[in-house]
C-alpha cells in the first residue's frame, strides 16, 4: 500500500513540475482525470499479472480497493497544488514536503515490506 501511495504521489508531482493550469476548473478536472487514469493502468497490470483466469471485473475491483486512499491522497495533492500554482504563477515553489512524503511512503513501504518477509520466516 505505501508503495502504491508512492507511485501515485511520484506521477502527481512529475505533474505539478510540467503542467501549468490555465484556470482553476484545470485543477480540478486534472486532479480528477490523473489518479483515475492511473487507476485504470493498474488495473490492466492486474489483469495481465493475474492471467487469463479472472475477468476484468475482479481486477478492476482489486484495483480500487488497493488504490483507494493513494487515489484520494493524490487527488488533494494534486488539487492543492495546482490550485496554487495558478495563483502563484511564476513566483510558484515546487513543495519540497511533498518529495519528502515520498520518501517516507517508499521508506514504510521498504519497512514494512521486511517486515512482513521477516514475520514468515
Amino acid at each position: 500500500m505505501f508503495f502504491n501511495i508512492a507511485l501515485f504521489l511520484i506521477v502527481a508531482a512529475i505533474f505539478i513540475a510540467v503542467y501549468k493550469p490555465e484556470s482553476k476548473s484545470d485543477a480540478w478536472i486534472f486532479s480528477l482525470v490523473i489518479p483515475i487514469v492511473l487507476l485504470i493502468l493498474v488495473t490492466v497490470y492486474y489483469s495481465f499479472s493475474y492471467g487469463s483466469e479472472t475477468n476484468f471485473a475482479y481486477s478492476l475491483g482489486t484495483a480500487i480497493a488497493d488504490c483507494l486512499a493513494s487515489i484520494i491522497i493524490s487527488f488533494i495533492t494534486l488539487f492543492k497544488y495546482l490550485r496554487k500554482k495558478y495563483v502563484a504563477g511564476d513566483q510558484f515553489r515546487f513543495p519540497k514536503g511533498l518529495i519528502v512524503a515520498i520518501v517516507v511512503f517508499v521508506a514504510l513501504g521498504l519497512f514494512s515490506g521486511k517486515r512482513l518477509r521477516f514475520s514468515a520466516l
